[in-house]
């Protein structure tokens, strides 16, 4: 049992990613400015992260073994962190 060797992996996915999309911050703004047009609603950037969040739960359960839905939801729940101030 390694927790600081996901959370690192963690970590690492993060700046790769980072490197393909840009800053947190400003994609998922991006993604909730689309998000709120397509359903007619206002969402914020902290909304899309839980909503990410739950899309990692439920591929959980019919993938309990996949561990990449793992380390994204570890990511998207950082992220919510940061994005609720």
């Amino acid at each position: 049992m390694d927790p600081q060797r996901t959370l690192t992996e963690c970590f690492n996915i993060i700046d790769e990613r980072g490197a393909d999309y840009g800053g947190i911050e400003e994609n998922f703004d991006r993604i909730a400015k689309i998000a709120s047009e397509i359903i007619g609603t206002p969402i914020t950037a902290y909304e899309v992260a839980m909503i990410l969040v739950a899309t990692k739960l439920a591929r959980m359960s019919g993938a309990r073994d996949k561990r990449d839905n793992y380390l994204d939801a570890i990511n998207y729940l950082a992220f919510a962190s940061e994005l609720r101030k």
